[in-house]
């Protein structure tokens, strides 16, 4: 997944994941920054496909997703974009903020959160909206860690 999502970057097509173009990671960026702009799409328009989703490990024998946080994918694909090798052409630059930032997540707050975790949280953190939606879909009735949400992910 994260191969297919760095081409554009690799082939030296975009400079950012959020402009490549016909990539899950720019559908996944656009969902997260816009949850429900994006989801009023017509079926006309790119983001038709429903991706599965992050659902971490915890949950890897009660639902069906991609056994891994969506923040971890984002640090890991961003870092991964960010290693120069000499033969490609294509790399993230080292000043584009990283995409955390981008997303307005600073880092003492994301470890901060990530250190008590199950303090704040019941297994699934994001933004609110997106965190009670997935407890619904995952058939839970009661989401926790609505004010830890807002601290991490204030818009």
């Amino acid at each position: 997944m994260m191969y297919v999502d760095l081409n554009p970057i690799r082939a030296g097509v975009t400079p950012s994941l959020e402009k490549s173009d016909f990539t899950s990671i720019q559908q996944r960026i656009r969902e997260y920054q816009h949850p429900k702009s994006v989801a009023k799409l017509s079926p006309s328009n790119k983001a038709r496909f429903q991706l599965l989703p992050f659902v971490g490990a915890e949950h890897q024998s009660k639902t069906a997703g991609i056994n891994f946080s969506f923040a971890d994918y984002l640090e890991l694909i961003d870092w991964t974009g960010r290693c120069i090798r000499e033969d490609k052409q294509g790399v993230i630059s080292s000043n584009q903020p990283k995409i955390l930032q981008q997303l307005g997540i600073t880092s003492n707050a994301w470890l901060e959160h990530s250190e008590q975790f199950m303090e704040r949280y019941a297994n699934v953190s994001g933004k609110w909206s997106r965190m009670c939606a997935f407890k619904q879909h995952a058939g839970g009735h009661w989401c926790k860690g609505k004010s830890a949400s807002h601290q991490l992910h204030p818009n």
